[in-house]
């Protein structure tokens, strides 16, 4: 028998159990599904259990679990954006087919912005939006997830590239970024979102606000030559055991230069005593990008898809 059932306080650690299997193919599910259980599973006090839960930041949008014969296949979850974040790693004609009969109920009072995930699960399950409510694409943008372990102890077989001097690489600072550090970040995150998310309108209170979070919820770095800071990077989502990078940017000026790379292996080099794996997508036709992360040790783990609707 096939049937859906929501994440609760007695089957949480079947869904990590699960989720840890097929890492990092799911980093962003992994996050959700963590600070689920941090602000459900933590407390014994119910008064601050309460408290918890009402600041719970995905407290609204529930996380789904899809089972076989008590046998758990799938889990979904959305964040705060809308976006739909999926695990399933052996979907056929008849999971598929039961998974659309059991969640018509509950996807018809949720409303989906947009699905991430592998290629093939992330076209399957816009289909069966698209046939069901009527949901219309607007953009389809094709990355390539790449993986690499953390471990450091060869790490010269996949360093940054000879073509970096010694003079530049100590003349590039990298740290770890602060609350300080948001006005000079700004003018880079306009830049990535209008370069890399492709926005014709970028909006610099709310790309305040997001750099605030993340501030506040991953780990962002920065470089800095001769004190301008000239190229950024962060975390965008922590799972169990693995970190996946995004926000890449560097100014122009600086670009061709291997800063992005340098910086790449400050944060790899920082983040690997606390992590079994990191993990990035990249946009199949940024050639560049893709030559800059084989360098640094990163292989092709799957296609992957950001599937927006109208």
């Amino acid at each position: 028998m096939w049937y859906l059932k929501q994440i609760d306080d007695k089957n949480s650690f079947q869904v990590i159990a699960f989720l840890k299997q097929h890492e990092p193919i799911c980093v962003n599910l992994c996050e959700e599904v963590l600070h689920w259980e941090k602000y459900h599973n933590d407390f014994s006090d119910t008064s601050r259990l309460h408290a918890k839960r009402k600041s719970y930041r995905g407290d609204g949008p529930p996380i789904f679990l899809f089972f076989h014969d008590m046998v758990l296949v799938a889990v979904f979850a959305l964040d705060r954006q809308g976006t739909l974040l999926h695990c399933f790693p052996k979907p056929d004609r008849s999971s598929i087919k039961a998974f659309v009969l059991c969640a018509r109920s509950e996807f018809a009072h949720i409303e989906i912005s947009s699905i991430m995930g592998e290629r093939r699960v992330s076209r399957l399950l816009q289909k069966y939006l698209s046939d069901t409510f009527g949901y219309r694409i607007s953009k389809v943008t094709r990355y390539f997830l790449l993986t690499r372990p953390s471990d450091i102890s060869n790490y010269n077989t996949a360093s940054v590239s000879p073509a970096i001097s010694s003079t530049k690489i100590h003349a590039a600072v990298c740290t770890i970024c602060t609350v300080n550090d948001i006005d000079d970040l700004l003018p880079l995150q306009l830049g990535y979102e209008r370069e890399e998310l492709e926005r014709t309108k970028v909006n610099e209170v709310y790309s305040r606000l997001y750099l605030n979070r993340m501030l506040e919820e991953q780990i962002m770095f920065q470089c800095r030559i001769s004190g301008r800071l000239v190229s950024k990077l962060h975390t965008n989502a922590q799972g169990i055991h693995c970190k996946q990078f995004g926000g890449v940017y560097t100014v122009e000026q600086f670009r061709g230069q291997h800063i992005a790379e340098i910086l790449l292996t400050h944060a790899i080099k920082t983040l690997a005593p606390s992590t079994n794996m990191f993990a990035l997508f990249v946009k199949e036709k940024n050639m560049s990008a893709l030559r800059l992360y084989k360098r640094l040790g990163f292989s092709h783990l799957c296609d992957f898809r950001i599937i927006s609707f109208k």
